[in-house]
């Protein structure tokens, strides 16, 4: 009896311990303010100025390597930087106020069902294609289909690269992996969505919300959310 009481004892501190490990939306949540804020940088409220002061703080950039730009597509400055866990940093400026920060790491930030339980239920998924690498064979490229699942009154969008090289089947499962997530201003939805900025596009094609899909679960994208 004292064995087998031992013996769950032990499960139940592994499993605690297994828990405590777990990343949240993780590489990117911190308990400073909730999203669509970071690190209390609040698109549609923080300035550029005071934006920069803060990145200027931070202590986990690779290399200490910042990089402060100019006038980028519709926005007027940006901030780039490399976080030590590998996650690409981009704060993109309007007239002065952070209008989106912009979290990417190809090899996966976190599942989508992670960034479900931690952001919300989507309220639409958004499509788009885009040119990427092809068969992993010679300099070949190929047409990616990107799936992107928003909560526009949050302010957040969170999406991943659905090309597979033998099918052209595209499945929305919760264990994907979500390698790109946006924080934005929601004040600028419309604004960003058109050229290109939630749904990532590669620059010519111009949305609204006609082209979005409400959501509807997981499963085959083309029979859920059957392109327009």
């Amino acid at each position: 009896m004292k064995k087998n009481t031992m013996k769950l004892l032990i499960i139940l501190i592994f499993s605690l311990l297994l828990s405590s490990c777990e990343t949240k939306v993780s590489k990117i949540s911190f308990d400073q303010c909730q999203a669509p804020c970071w690190r209390n940088i609040v698109p549609g409220e923080t300035s550029q100025k005071e934006a920069e002061a803060l990145v200027h703080e931070f202590t986990d950039i690779k290399g200490r390597d910042m990089v402060f730009g100019g006038e980028n597509g519709i926005f007027n400055g940006i901030t780039s930087f490399t976080l030590r866990n590998g996650i690409s940093i981009e704060i993109y400026y309007l007239n002065g106020i952070v209008a989106k920060i912009i979290f990417y790491k190809s090899s996966g930030i976190s599942s989508f069902e992670k960034c479900v339980t931690e952001f919300g239920t989507p309220e639409f998924i958004g499509q788009s294609f885009r040119y990427g690498p092809g068969l992993p064979i010679g300099a070949t490229s190929a047409i990616h289909p990107w799936v992107f699942a928003i909560l526009a009154n949050k302010g957040i969008v969170f999406g991943y690269d659905a090309y597979q090289y033998f099918s052209d089947e595209v499945v929305l499962s919760p264990r994907k992996q979500i390698i790109l997530i946006t924080y934005y201003d929601v004040n600028l939805f419309r604004l960003l969505l058109e050229y290109g900025e939630i749904v990532i596009t590669d620059g010519a094609e111009r949305l609204s919300e006609d082209d979005l899909y409400e959501w509807n679960g997981y499963g085959n994208i083309e029979e859920l959310y059957p392109q327009k």
